[in-house]
């Protein structure tokens, strides 16, 4: 799969920058054509938990939105269950980031593999995505 291959390869983050312009890039487009943001809904965006061990993921993302005007509530960022496990502090320090900086924070795929509800006390998820096979 090319996505364990980018993250095997500590390439990950390009690619998760690449979509989060893309999004942004649509974004400022749509606007530009309807005059407005008005109509628009937020995307959702999982982002790898390399990506915060490889770069400054929280700084990439803002100076994309910024770049391209597009509010952070319009963007939703995911990161997975199992990003939780790997290094705590540096994903805390992240989501606590994007929270300060508007966006929406959710845990993709909890139950996955790591399950653990004591994981929920300690971040502050504006949603939780429950994997099929937990339930």
């Amino acid at each position: 799969m090319v996505t364990q291959l980018l993250e095997e390869n500590g390439l990950i983050y390009r690619l998760d920058c690449f979509v989060v312009e893309k999004v942004c890039n649509g974004f400022q487009r749509k606007t530009e054509e309807a005059g407005t943001g008005a109509g628009l809904i937020p995307v959702s965006v999982n982002i790898s938990r390399l990506d915060f061990g490889l770069t400054n993921m929280v700084k990439n993302i803002e100076d994309l939105i910024v770049a391209n005007k597009m509010p952070s509530d319009m963007l939703d960022i995911e990161i997975t269950e199992s990003a939780f496990v790997s290094d705590e502090e540096a994903i805390r320090k992240a989501v606590d980031e994007l929270h300060a900086l508007g966006f929406k924070v959710c845990m993709d795929d909890f139950g996955s593999g790591y399950s653990s509800l004591n994981v929920l006390k300690d971040y502050d998820f504006d949603e939780l995505k429950i994997d099929m096979e937990f339930l």
